[in-house]
């Protein structure tokens, strides 16, 4: 934190911090690193980086972010109704692509919707940051998580060499995210899947590619279990609630035990969890979340958001 604070009180004082070699050794070895382990020419490497200097938007961002705003404020500005028309919408204009993978992988249309509608609200807002400077950013200032950005960094320079792209016009979140699904670089080669199966999988500009992407990456990194549920809200009595207020503590989910299960008259379930949002200031209600809550939240890890995504798909298909 101390390093943080350092680096932009340097920048301040002395101007930018430039992120060109030339002029700064961390990337300077960065490439290096880059240069030996992927074979990527030093002279192309070192024009990726031209004119990039310390984005310090991208380290205020990731010091506050969305998901930590209170549940009331959050689903208001996600779960609004431009946003239920919008996935309308998209799902009627995509009705084919979505039906043939919602066939295929068993996962919800509507999840996949949702998911791309809270992330780019339907491909219309990808972000406009240069995402190799953002990435090197936090790869080489934000210490809290500098080894996983900087790997993204890197992975983004190798995908961009292989695929003959500028990093200069790809673009994105301030946390480095691309495309309409706002997949991270190390994601495309992993779950990134092709609809017409031609040329190089295209999630920036080809909304099939990225509709069959999302499909993959939760059913095969989230894990989504075909037809069992994600979240059911809880009718609780004042005893009820507090009691599990008391139980919960500070922990985002409490897991559902059999103790919990007879406490509450829950049918027993393998894995579930007891989580609770603020839908006014200082109210709260309780959810029992499933393992399809956390397939979701393996695209954000926050149960803000997967709420979001879930209250989302249900809108668009009531």
């Amino acid at each position: 934190m101390w390093f943080l604070v350092y680096v932009l009180l340097f920048s301040h004082s002395l101007g930018v911090v430039s992120l060109e070699p030339s002029r700064n050794r961390m990337v300077k070895q960065l490439i290096k690193d880059v240069h030996k382990q992927h074979r990527i020419p030093v002279e192309w490497l070192n024009q990726q980086f031209e004119g990039l200097q310390l984005n310090e938007a991208s380290l205020n961002l990731m010091q506050r972010p969305f998901e930590a705003k209170p549940w009331h404020q959050y689903r208001q500005l996600l779960v609004s109704q431009k946003r239920v028309k919008g996935g309308r919408e998209f799902i009627q204009k995509h009705k084919a692509v979505l039906g043939r993978y919602e066939a295929k992988y068993q996962i919800p249309a509507s999840v996949v919707t949702a998911v791309i509608g809270i992330e780019t609200s339907y491909g219309q807002n990808k972000g406009d940051f240069n995402v190799l400077e953002a990435l090197s950013t936090l790869g080489l200032y934000y210490t809290p998580r500098s080894s996983y950005f900087r790997s993204e960094a890197v992975e983004l320079l190798r995908y961009a060499f292989v695929n003959q792209l500028s990093t200069k016009n790809i673009k994105g979140s301030y946390a480095g995210a691309v495309g309409i699904p706002q997949f991270m670089p190390s994601n495309i080669a992993r779950y990134g899947r092709q609809h017409a199966r031609e040329g190089v999988v295209d999630l920036i500009g080809n909304t099939d590619d990225a509709i069959v992407s999302v499909f993959h990456y939760l059913s095969k990194h989230g894990r989504w279990q075909p037809n069992e549920p994600v979240m059911r809200k809880l009718q609780l009595s004042p005893d009820q609630a507090n009691h599990l207020s008391k139980r919960m503590g500070e922990q985002r989910m409490l897991p559902v035990d059999r103790s919990l299960e007879h406490m509450l008259n829950l049918r027993h379930a393998s894995k579930s969890w007891i989580i609770r949002l603020e839908h006014a200031p200082n109210q709260y209600q309780f959810y029992r979340v499933f393992r399809n809550f956390k397939s979701i939240m393996s695209y954000n890890n926050s149960v803000h958001y997967s709420s979001a995504v879930y209250q989302l798909s249900q809108s668009l298909i009531s």
